[in-house]
């Protein structure tokens, strides 16, 4: 061995003992240096605060100044600019502790000041981060949305100094499937429980309904809403192309009912046959519930088919019948063009219209009407809509506690789906027997303001685009609910406080869902928005506009409501921009969607808007709310972490807890964590070093195995020509091995020996191992051809004998 050789090897030897002392000094030093925070852990924007260095300083002390101006302007905003029009402060209640739940699963909890006015309920947080310093996020509860107020069981919590208070509460459920829990802090609160809900609950239902937040809204009142007037049934059907002045058009108007007098419950505005006098209408109205006679609702400028609206007939028990009727339906049958068959879609189940009869109602006997087909469409009554409401009510509450297993099967349970499955069938089936076929039909249910709504307003939808617009279905309600006398104030239950009135019935409501269902499926279609309609719900229980207040026509002109009140449709056409849809695409077709229930999904942007609530427990101390003080629950944390390792998803947790910030954490906390980020800051850098120097030896090598293929240095020749000998060397060793071995073989079998004798003048080795092979098969095959011979002999001798 050359003394190069031998010195070379030492070297690398020395190198390789330094490399393992520098590797186990690392080591120790990353184990005195644990820290306890990882870059996973925390959020990109405290590790962009933490890692400062000297040069940014400067910008932080601009973004800390920038910060001090907000809350000035914050502290100096007063309560009255928030407010609105009309608003006034009624009571004050400090310091409640408001209780809300996050879509991340856990509860959560602020103290504030509850504001009570005489349109809302306004909580405000003591720390304006709660609603990142913008007021439009401040949770507020229009009075007219409250449904019920009930008091939270008391509950016990065990405090550090051993001692038990207990928390009182009470809880706000809405009508609009939202929950709010308010509990009071203690000493500090200078209201009751009891005195608290009694403030609310005045407020919420006054004995004089003029003390109602609409009311008060309009401060002049000597000015008239133009959009009270967006609704004029005379345009409105001159747009259909229906022409009351040509005398032979078969539709007229009647003027029976200007004064109220025949039905109070009808508009004022009626449309008749023409066939057909006053007289006749007057006696045909007498055989109807409510003198609901049927009138025109809906006309098809182009096949001339339309949609009539009324309520059941008097049949009873007797089975009595109208001739007046009679030819009255006769007339809306001929009105039409082609003299088609009149559909009666009797939107109950026939049981339900069977049970009428004792009551005095009933259903049409359809052999005495002139071709006429009366259809049963199954849609159950309001009190088991209500029914189906509470329990969606309920599931919306306990979606939190259910399983993942369990939420549709109590979605099943509530046949809500199921219900607007069948309004949403009749109506496409409404819509293509008037829009496509061109037949009439006559819809009712028992009085003609419920589930005859519902279908009359959607199958228009589907027929005419003009009421897929914003404006048109702003005229759709007006026509179809608020003229013909929907029960707004009993089915809603303005400023009353009987939450378990038998009348309450979310019939409007379901129309709307029914909209955003044909909605989803056809998105181009519409020119509002999903947006649109739950501002509609919104304010369908707000009371800050008197669109939806009193039962009927006559009371809305009595009550001068367009002078008093502002209009909701005045809201919507100021913020248009809000409530279009950008994907709308004009068109004049008739819209079918699907009715199959697997095509119908669960609204959650509308019922599940607000996550609900689980119970929580808190820590009080003398009286007031140990949650209040959360400088000091962090300085324990942070006391126990001192000595304590601790993974850095625990620490993580402790930091989501308590949603901390930099300005929550004390001095100690601040510099704790500054020099968990300077150790981590010389690891890093340790390992840099490590991983560069891994790539110089990595490169090295590299460059060295270049230069020996390229045949530049005598090393790289010397050890091809090696390795080329050592691969010929092998290959000579292996071939004698195996001459060997058939040799061995040939001598042992017969066969080969017989074959070898005769092949080895000609033929090398090689050739004589070939034909050794050749000559077993040859021999196997002789073999084979005599066996065969043998049994084909056989069988000829079998065959004779036979």
């Amino acid at each position: 061995m050359s003394k190069k050789r031998f010195f070379k090897r030492n070297k690398k030897k020395d190198q390789q003992k330094q490399q393992e002392q520098k590797k186990k000094e690392e080591e120790e030093e990353d184990e005195q240096n644990y820290t306890l925070t990882s870059s996973s852990s925390f959020d990109s924007e405290i590790f962009d605060l933490l890692e400062s260095s000297k040069e940014d300083e400067e910008e932080e002390e601009k973004q800390k100044e920038k910060q001090k101006e907000i809350k000035k302007k914050l502290s100096t905003i007063k309560i009255a600019d928030f407010l609105l029009e009309g608003e006034t402060i009624k009571q004050q209640f400090e310091n409640l502790l408001y209780v809300f739940y996050k879509r991340t699963g856990k509860t959560n909890t602020t103290v504030g000041n509850l504001l009570l006015t005489n349109a809302r309920l306004i909580f405000i947080p003591l720390d304006p981060r709660v609603y990142r310093y913008n007021i439009s996020n401040i949770p507020t509860i229009f009075l007219g949305n409250i449904n019920k107020i009930e008091k939270l069981k008391p509950f016990q919590s065990n405090t550090i100094g051993n001692t038990e208070q207990s928390a009182k509460g009470f809880e706000i459920e809405c009508k609009d499937f939202q929950l709010y829990r308010f509990y009071l802090t203690g000493k500090t609160n200078t209201f009751d429980q009891s005195e608290i809900i009694l403030k609310i609950a005045k407020q919420t239902y006054p004995e004089n309904k003029k003390l109602l937040f609409c009311y008060l809204h309009k401060v002049d009142k000597n000015t008239v809403d133009e959009f009270w007037e967006i609704y004029n049934p005379q345009k409105e059907f001159e747009r259909m192309k229906v022409n009351f002045e040509i005398e032979n058009f078969p539709w007229r108007r009647t003027t029976i009912n200007e004064m109220y007098n025949i039905s109070p419950t009808y508009p004022s505005f009626l449309v008749t046959p023409r066939s057909c006098d006053d007289k006749l209408v007057k006696l045909a109205a007498q055989y109807r519930t409510k003198t609901r006679l049927p009138v025109l609702s809906y006309y098809h400028s182009q096949n001339g088919a339309t949609i009539t609206r009324g309520s059941q007939p008097k049949m009873g028990l007797k089975k009595a019948r109208s001739e007046d009727d009679e030819k009255y339906l006769s007339a809306i049958r001929k009105a039409t063009r082609n003299d088609k068959v009149l559909y009666i879609f009797d939107c109950r189940p026939k049981k339900n219209a069977v049970a009428n009869r004792t009551r005095g109602g009933g259903y049409e006997m359809v052999e005495y009407y002139d071709k006429c087909k009366l259809n049963f469409l199954g849609i159950d009554n309001i009190h088991a809509m209500r029914r189906s409401l509470a329990k969606l009510r309920e599931l919306c509450f306990k979606t939190c506690y259910l399983k993942q297993n369990q939420w549709y099967d109590y979605l099943a349970d509530t046949k809500w789906l199921l219900y607007i499955q069948r309004i949403i069938y009749w109506s496409v089936r409404t819509a293509r027997l008037v829009g496509n076929k061109g037949n009439p039909v006559f819809v009712h249910c028992s009085d003609g303001w419920d589930r005859t709504a519902q279908i009359c307003a959607l199958s228009e939808l589907l027929i005419d685009p003009y009421y897929r617009t914003i404006e048109g279905f702003e005229v759709l309600i007006e026509k179809e609910w608020l003229r013909f006398g929907h029960k707004f104030h009993q089915r809603v239950g303005h400023g009353d406080s009987n939450n378990e009135d038998s009348q309450r019935s979310p019939v409007f409501l379901q129309f709307i869902e029914c909209v955003y269902q044909i909605l989803r499926q056809e998105p181009t279609a519409f020119q509002f928005n999903e947006q649109f309609l739950i501002f509609i719900l919104d304010n369908l229980f707000s009371l800050q506009f008197g669109t939806f207040l009193f039962n009927r026509e006559h009371d809305r002109l009595m009550n001068v409501l367009n002078q008093n009140t502002y209009s909701l449709w005045r809201e919507i056409n100021l913020n248009l921009d809000k409530c279009k849809n950008n994907l709308y695409i004009p068109t004049k077709k008739i819209l079918s969607p699907s009715t199959s229930m697997r095509h119908l999904i669960f609204w959650e942007t509308y019922y599940l808007r607000k996550m609900f609530w689980k119970p929580i427990r808190m820590n009080i101390k003398n009286g007031d709310l140990y949650m209040e003080n959360k400088k000091k629950i962090i300085h324990q944390q942070f006391e126990k972490l001192k000595n304590s390792e601790i993974n850095n998803s625990q620490f993580a947790e402790i930091y989501q807890k308590f949603d901390l910030n930099i300005e929550d954490l004390l001095p100690e906390a601040d510099e704790n964590l500054k020099n968990n980020e300077m150790n981590k800051e010389k690891n890093n850098t340790k390992h840099k070093r490590r991983h560069s120097a891994e790539e110089n030896s990595k490169k090295i090598k590299i460059q060295e195995i270049k230069k020996a293929e390229k045949g530049n240095g005598k090393v790289g020749e010397k050890q091809k020509k090696k390795k080329k000998d050592e691969k010929q060397e092998k290959e000579v060793e292996n071939e004698k091995r195996k001459e060997n071995k058939k040799q061995k073989d040939k001598k042992s079998s017969p066969t080969a020996k017989l074959s070898s004798n005769n092949s080895k003048k000609k033929k090398p080795k090689s050739s004589k191992s070939k034909k050794s092979k050749k000559s077993l098969k040859s021999s196997n095959s002789s073999e084979s051809n005599k066996s065969s011979e043998s049994n084909k002999s056989s069988s000829e001798i079998s065959s004779n004998e036979k």
